[in-house]
C-alpha cells in the first residue's frame, strides 16, 4: 500500500490485535469544536472530520472485505464531498486551499462516480426491471479505469493526498481576525489568512444558511420548470446545506435544528433515488443501437422518473415551510 494512505496505522494495528484483519465501513461524524470556536478551529475540525471518512475508506478499498467495495466507494465519494461542501460553507471566514489542491479530489470523486453509477445499476435497477419482467440485457466488460483499488494507488492520487495533507499541516499557522474582518480569497490562500472569530462566526453562519435555504425555496416553487441539469445542480445545492448545517452544528441552536435537519436528509435521499433513475435511463439509451430490448426498461424508467420527481417535489416544499436554523446568542 503507498504511504500516503497509511493515514490510520496505529488504529489498523489495533484492529489486527484484536483479530478484526479487515477495517470497518466509516461513515460521516460530526466535527468535534466548541461554540467559542473560531472559524479556523471549526473548520480545522470539519477538514478533519471529512479527511478521516476519506482515508478509511480508502484503506478499506485497498485491504477491507471485498463485499463492502460499493460501500467503501460509496462513503469515499460522501467523503470528498463532505470535505468540497465544508471548505465552501468557511469561504470567506478562513483560509482557502488554492483550486489546484482540489482538483485531484475533484478527479477521484468523479472516476469513483462510475463506479458507483455501476453498482447502483447492479443492485437496484436492474433487480428492480428483473422483478417487473424486464427482458435482460448484455452489458459491455468494466474497463480497468473503473477499478476504485488502482485509482487510488495511481501516482496521480499519491501526490494529490500529499498535497492535501501539507496544506492542512500548515493551515494551524493562519492568524485570527479581528471580529467581522473578512478573510482573503480561495485564489489567494497560498499565504496565512485571517479567521472569522467567534461573536462574527455565529452571526454570519445563521445568514449563510438563511440566504442558502431561500434559493432551495424558490427552485421549490418552480421545480416544474427545472430541466435535468438544474434538478442536478439543485440535489448538490441540497447536498451542500445539509452539510453546512451539520459543520455548524455547534453554533446553532438545538431547537429547529434536528427537523431542519431531517428535512434535508429525507430530500437528499429522493434526489439521490432520482439521479439513479437518471443515471439508469442514460445507460439503458446507450445499448439501444445494440440492445432493442432496452426498450422496455426505458418506458419503465420514464414513469419511475415521473413519480420520483413529484416525490422531491414534495419533499422540497416541505423543507420550504421550515425555518433554516438560528445562531446561539
Amino acid at each position: 500500500m503507498s504511504v500516503d494512505l497509511n493515514l490510520d496505522l496505529a488504529e489498523r494495528g489495533a484492529r489486527r490485535s484484536l483479530g478484526q484483519p479487515q477495517p470497518a465501513l466509516r461513515k460521516s461524524l460530526a466535527p468535534a469544536y466548541d461554540a467559542s470556536a473560531d472559524a479556523l478551529q471549526a473548520l480545522a475540525a470539519v477538514i478533519d472530520e471529512c479527511v478521516a471518512q476519506i482515508a478509511h475508506n480508502a484503506i478499506g478499498l485497498l485491504d477491507g472485505d471485498p463485499a463492502l467495495r460499493a460501500e467503501h466507494v460509496h462513503q469515499l465519494r460522501v467523503g470528498i464531498r463532505r470535505l468540497r461542501s465544508g471548505l465552501r460553507c468557511f469561504a470567506g471566514w478562513a483560509p482557502q486551499p488554492v483550486e489546484a489542491d482540489l482538483d485531484g479530489l475533484k478527479a477521484l470523486f468523479t472516476d469513483l462516480g462510475a463506479c458507483r453509477d455501476t453498482d447502483v445499476l447492479d443492485s437496484g435497477v436492474i433487480a428492480d426491471l428483473a422483478r417487473a419482467g424486464a427482458p435482460p440485457v448484455a452489458w459491455l466488460a468494466a474497463t480497468s479505469v473503473n477499478d476504485p483499488a488502482a485509482l487510488l494507488r495511481s501516482e496521480a492520487m499519491q501526490h494529490t493526498l500529499r498535497q492535501w495533507m501539507a496544506w492542512r499541516w500548515l493551515l494551524p499557522s493562519a492568524t485570527q481576525a479581528e471580529p467581522g474582518q473578512a478573510a482573503a480569497p480561495a485564489g489567494e490562500a497560498a499565504r496565512p489568512s485571517p479567521a472569522l472569530a467567534s461573536p462574527a462566526l455565529h452571526r454570519h453562519a445563521e445568514r449563510r444558511l438563511a440566504r442558502w435555504h431561500q434559493r432551495l425555496t424558490a427552485e421549490a416553487r418552480a421545480f416544474d420548470e427545472l430541466d435535468e441539469p438544474a434538478v442536478h445542480a439543485l440535489r448538490k445545492r441540497v447536498k451542500r446545506q445539509r452539510y453546512a448545517v451539520e459543520f455548524l452544528a455547534p453554533l446553532l441552536r438545538r431547537r429547529g435544528t434536528a427537523r431542519y435537519l431531517a428535512g434535508l436528509a429525507a430530500l437528499q435521499d429522493r434526489m439521490g433515488e432520482l439521479n439513479d433513475l437518471f443515471v439508469a435511463r442514460d445507460r439503458y439509451q446507450a445499448r439501444l443501437p445494440d440492445e432493442p430490448a432496452a426498450w422496455f426498461a426505458l418506458g419503465w424508467l420514464a414513469a419511475r422518473i415521473e413519480q420520483a420527481r413529484r416525490a422531491v417535489q414534495q419533499d422540497l416544499l416541505r423543507l420550504a415551510e421550515l425555518a433554516p436554523p438560528r445562531a446561539r446568542r
